[in-house]
């Protein structure tokens, strides 16, 4: 079954969104005087942690791209939408309350917020709701 536009939109802006994400998550570790205490602890435990959260959110970032554009789950739809609330929250927190030298990231933070609203959009268009209802999508109508 082909994918709809709509599908297609929210594919590119949130693979491209979570991209922006791994950036300002590494601009805003490489300012972060507490990430400088990680890094030059002998603690093993400490690196560990640090990139188990990186992995975990990775991991979570690829299943929810996967549950919505390969196999059309309302589950993984709502858990986008959450998360984009989540993270729009966060974001607004993060201007209300800066740290030093995080302008950029959060900058880069919040480009990435907006192209997660446009995919959390995406998917409640016509032919995205036709997708998520198993419904055959009208791809004429779709790619005009």
């Amino acid at each position: 079954m082909k994918r709809p536009r709509s599908i297609i939109l929210f594919e590119w802006t949130f693979i491209i969104a979570t991209a922006l994400s791994f950036v300002a998550l590494v601009i805003d570790y490489s300012t972060d005087p507490a990430a400088f205490a990680i890094e030059k602890s002998d603690d093993p435990l400490a690196i560990w942690v640090s990139l188990s959260v990186i992995a975990f959110f990775a991991v979570v970032s690829w299943a929810l791209w996967y549950g919505v554009a390969r196999r059309a789950s309302v589950v993984a739809k709502w858990l986008v939408v959450a998360f984009f609330v989540l993270g729009t929250s966060a974001v607004t927190f993060a201007w209300i309350y800066p740290e030093p030298n995080t302008y950029i990231a959060n900058a880069i933070d919040t480009l990435a917020c907006v192209l997660n609203g446009v995919a959390a959009w995406a998917l409640f268009r016509a032919d995205a709701l036709d997708w998520f209802a198993g419904r055959p999508v009208d791809l004429e109508e779709t790619f005009r």
